[in-house]
Formats: C-alpha cells, structure tokens, sequence
C-alpha cells in the first residue's frame, strides 16, 4: 500500500490552502505546490481536457460501441 506524505525536506501548507490536511499532502504528492494550483486541479475548465481522440484505445472503442448499437445490442 502506498502512503501519501510529504517528500523529504518539504514543507505542509498546514490549512493554508484551506482543505483537509489529507487531501493537501495527497495534492502535494501530485506536484501541485500551490492554493491557486490546488483550485485549478479539483477544479479543471474545459481547456484542461483532453481531446477524446488522444484517449489510448477510443477509436476501438467507438468502434464496439458503433457495431452493437448498430446490431441492436446492449
């Protein structure tokens, strides 16, 4: 099991970011570093996104779901 904590030598914002103590190290550990990060990563704008097609396996994909929809299947 993987443990979500700070990397040697860095600091807490301590409630500075205004978020549960365990969700600011599970973001530190994500590389964000700061309040304005924090807000821009819980909550992303569409141009954030990613195209679907860069989505590995979403041509397949479509094409499953083409074929059965087209078969009458569930």
């Amino acid at each position: 099991m993987q443990r979500i904590g700070l990397r040697p030598g860095e600091k807490s914002p301590q409630g500075e970011w205004g978020l549960p103590p365990f969700m600011e190290a599970l973001l530190l550990s994500r590389g964000v570093r700061t309040a304005e990060e924090a807000q821009a990563f819980l909550h992303p704008g569409r141009e954030q996104l990613l195209p679907p097609l860069s989505l590995p396996g979403i041509a397949q994909a479509a094409e499953i779901l083409r074929a059965a929809w087209a078969a009458g299947k569930r």
